[in-house]
């Protein structure tokens, strides 16, 4: 084998170990577990438990952890809080369709009723647009859960 069939070998092996790694943004194997973790207590009814491991992976990126942890945040206090209002945006602003419903919900919510939204903000009817435009396509292709969440948002733009 020549030098330069053993670098492009090499330079494969490379490209193909680095496209089979997960995404960058992937979970550390602790962060995962917290995760897990804070998922489960907060589907017993634990919410106020899950709060320190769904923080763990809300603050590695994770949309999931963090609409759990804005709906725990939101549950214990029994009002959307600045704190549940923060998370709720980072995960709708990742694509997470059930944090722009209740971003959506949430006209009466604490920043809209004291008029200090953060700057940049979207309104609940721009975050319900949103959530219909992601999910009204996978809707007309029969995804299930696009069909229930579409039912969601057309819930609240009637109701």
């Amino acid at each position: 084998m020549n030098s330069r069939t053993a670098r492009l070998s090499c330079l494969s092996l490379i490209l193909i170990w680095f496209f089979a790694m997960p995404v960058w943004a992937d979970l550390m194997v602790e962060q995962q577990a917290a995760k897990e973790r804070g998922s489960i207590l907060y589907h017993q009814f634990k919410a106020i438990s899950a709060e320190p491991y769904l923080t763990i992976a809300a603050e590695a990126g994770d949309s999931e952890s963090q609409f759990l942890l804005a709906e725990a945040l939101r549950k214990n206090n029994r009002y959307m809080t600045k704190e549940a209002y923060h998370w709720l945006e980072e995960a709708a602003r990742q694509g997470n369709s059930y944090a722009m419903i209740r971003l959506g919900r949430s006209s009466d919510g604490l920043c809209s009723v004291m008029g200090n939204c953060p700057e940049g903000s979207k309104t609940p009817e721009q975050w319900l647009d949103e959530a219909r435009q992601l999910n009204e396509p996978k809707a007309a292709q029969g995804d299930a859960e696009a069909m229930y969440l579409m039912y969601q948002i057309t819930l609240i733009s009637i109701g």
